[in-house]
């Protein structure tokens, strides 16, 4: 039955009642998701009359698509309800496989999914597990329409206390300034920090103390100062600014997915900043809005940059950087020639707008 719930009410069904014949789980938590998985896999072998042969899992990058979807349409020869669960699902418009070679479902693979879902197999618990999904793309819509749908979200807090968790693992001491900067550029780019980390502690070696210095010479992360230069470089309609910063992006060798999550997220910011201007909060009350460092100087930093565009005009620029997102990932051209141009299309958006900005002094 399709449907859709958190992770505790995806708990309460199992308690209260049966297994539905297909789910789809996403999101960055993969402790929590392999903690869902397990559950449904110990109910379904503890029912089953043969349990060995009662659990099935296709890691797509490894098998591709066609073994795991046969599966599927396969009767137990043992009779009792079966799991299979497909991870590492993806699709793309680009092709089979995407840029690190993972596997992705073609629309022909997309078309035989959703009609299996139409008429799932009565005797199979389905599960389809993912990362960071995109609802707004056609085929995600239509597979939430078929399946039980379970998000593993996190809020930022949740984050940020990973993150310090993940830094305390490693054994290193950061320093304040070395932990608001990996803070900085992993909040919203969650997926990459396992990699970076684990880069960071074979550059260490032996060494014990990092800094931001550390942290700038090893993690392959777009340095903050480009995001600020860009956001300044639309506030000011200085569209050689912008090609500048992103020019400097690229040379970091930095990919456009890397980029747009911190782009958003300085544009968040600036309207969570505005907000707080318009009803008089302090510096610490806006700091913990925004999950900023208390120091004065950096709120400061954000205020002013927030005062340098209207409202609108940023809300405006979250939408487009929304549909960016989508380009850059569906367009099949080069992502780097489609990211310059979206962006470069933020300093039309500007110029639509009102240009009467409301001040923010009052903090």
């Amino acid at each position: 039955m399709a449907g859709s719930g958190s992770e505790s009410r995806f708990y309460a069904s199992l308690q209260s009642g049966g297994l539905e014949s297909s789910y789809l789980f996403y999101g960055p938590e993969d402790v929590r998701i392999s903690g869902a998985v397990e559950t449904i896999r110990a109910r379904i072998e503890k029912e089953a009359a043969e349990p060995s042969a009662a659990w099935s899992a296709y890691d797509l990058d490894e098998t591709g698509f066609t073994p795991f979807m046969s599966d599927l349409k396969t009767v137990s020869f043992f009779g009792g309800r079966r799991g299979i669960i497909g991870f590492n699902f993806h699709v793309s418009a680009e092709g089979t496989r995407g840029p690190t070679g993972s596997y992705r479902l073609t629309e022909g693979d997309q078309e035989e999914l959703l009609k299996y879902l139409d008429k799932p197999a009565p005797d199979i618990t389905l599960i389809l597990r993912s990362g960071k999904i995109d609802s707004r793309v056609k085929f995600w819509k239509s597979l939430k329409r078929k399946i039980y749908e379970v998000s593993f979200a996190s809020s930022p807090a949740d984050r940020r206390e990973i993150i310090m968790r993940k830094l305390a693992s490693t054994g290193l001491s950061f320093d304040t300034r070395a932990k608001a900067w990996v803070m900085d550029r992993f909040v919203d780019s969650f997926n990459q920090l396992e990699t970076e980390i684990d880069k960071l502690v074979t550059f260490m070696g032996t060494e014990k103390k990092v800094t931001v210095r550390e942290l700038e010479e090893c993690m392959s992360v777009p340095q903050i100062e480009n995001i600020w230069a860009l956001t300044e470089s639309v506030a000011e309609m200085k569209i050689n600014k912008a090609l500048n910063a992103l020019n400097s992006l690229k040379a970091q060798n930095q990919a456009p997915e890397q980029i747009l999550p911190m782009i958003a997220r300085q544009f968040r910011l600036l309207i969570i900043c505005k907000s707080c201007g318009e009803k008089k909060l302090s510096i610490e009350e806006t700091a913990q809005k925004c999950g900023l460092n208390r120091n004065t100087w950096v709120v400061k930093k954000y205020i002013g940059q927030a005062n340098r565009f209207s409202t609108p005009s940023l809300k405006k620029i979250l939408c487009s950087l929304s549909a960016i997102d989508i380009k850059v990932k569906s367009s099949g051209l080069d992502r780097w020639v489609v990211f310059e141009e979206e962006i470069i299309s933020l300093f039309t958006v500007t110029l639509q707008q009102p240009q009467n900005r409301t001040r923010i002094t009052g903090i």
